[in-house]
């Protein structure tokens, strides 16, 4: 059966995960209505499979997203992860970002910036047994002669345990080099 109501555009990168109590999130990417930005959506489903309200518009801006992924959450939401890229003229620039989602549409975990890579990309994330999430990400280096592949561990909060902050050296501060404002703690501002 059909996850969205969005037919007009080009979809991809679609991903799911079931929150603890058994409902289904369906995360995509998708044009916005308009046609002129990258959307990130969303739709909750009922353990039987009946939609849990509309679509959700879950990101869009001008940045370009790759590789949405969603796991059980520790909340009772599911985690949402994305990567979302902007080029400046250093090169281009990726942030991860993660909050977990509610079947009601709330954010029981704000989204909030995690780490910063160059050609980030989210792979896989699963729950670790103390609470938690191991996440494993693709980055390169500025000279795209090094893809590497990262572990980053966050707590149930999605605060960095162990992994890289920022894996290079820029006089730019992440929130320039990202085209985000997040305050010291990784909160949108």
């Amino acid at each position: 059966f059909a996850t969205n109501r969005l037919g007009i555009f080009n979809q991809g990168y679609q991903n799911v995960a079931v929150s603890k109590s058994g409902e289904i999130l369906v995360v995509w990417l998708s044009r916005t209505a308009d046609g002129n930005h990258t959307g990130m959506w969303a739709q909750w489903f009922s353990p039987q499979g009946e939609p849990i309200g509309g679509n959700l518009l879950l990101r869009s801006s001008d940045a370009q997203y790759y590789y949405p992924l969603v796991a059980s959450g520790a909340h009772g939401g599911v985690l949402v992860l994305w990567s979302e890229t902007r080029q400046t003229q250093e090169a281009d620039w990726s942030v991860l970002i993660g909050g977990e989602l509610l079947p009601d549409g709330s954010w029981s975990l704000p989204p909030r910036y995690l780490t910063s890579l160059g050609g980030l990309g989210v792979r896989f994330a699963s729950p670790l047994p103390q609470g938690g999430y191991a996440i494993t990400l693709l980055g390169f280096r500025p000279n795209r002669t090094e893809d590497r592949t990262f572990l980053v561990l966050v707590d149930k909060d999605l605060k960095v345990i162990r992994g890289p902050s920022r894996v290079h050296a820029t006089p730019r501060s992440i929130q320039e080099v990202g085209g985000l404002a997040v305050s010291p703690s990784g909160e949108f501002l």
